[in-house]
């Protein structure tokens, strides 16, 4: 493990690195990812929005295939510890998000390279992304906002 690896393992409060932890290793399963049909990528969408209840939910960008999601959080420290429990879970999944972080807000941009758009993968990170936000803001409607 990278020592940046266990910096941000470290800095992770343990109850909520362990909670999202995938249960698998992602890196036997290397495979040739596989576009989401725009009717799938849609759905996965409204599923993401139901299972979260997020007032703010992911949206498919307009100038590329690919979907994105602004989290705003109480302050940077709070954006970072976010950003720390994501690094981890990307390097696991071998699946790294595109983003940009300015204080208390992280906009994400997720896109599988291998098939030129959304795949299964970017949902299963953005599924991740969620489940890390809700555990830092529980009971709040400002887990995050649209881009």
């Amino acid at each position: 493990m990278s020592m940046l690896a266990r910096l941000s393992i470290h800095r992770l409060s343990p109850s909520l690195f362990h909670s999202c932890k995938l249960s698998r290793s992602f890196a036997q399963q290397r495979t040739m990812a596989t576009l989401l049909s725009d009717a799938d990528r849609t759905k996965s969408i409204l599923e993401l929005s139901s299972k979260y209840k997020s007032p703010f939910t992911w949206e498919e960008c307009s100038d590329r295939n690919a979907i994105s999601k602004t989290f705003t959080f109480r302050d940077f420290g709070q954006a970072w510890q976010f950003m720390s429990g994501v690094a981890s879970v990307a390097e696991e999944m071998d699946h790294h998000p595109e983003w940009f972080n300015v204080y208390n807000i992280v906009e994400v941009t997720l896109s599988t390279h291998d098939c030129g758009g959304v795949s299964v993968k970017d949902i299963e990170m953005a599924d991740h992304m969620e489940e890390i936000s809700a555990k830092l803001l529980p009971g709040t409607d400002d887990a995050g906002s649209s881009k």
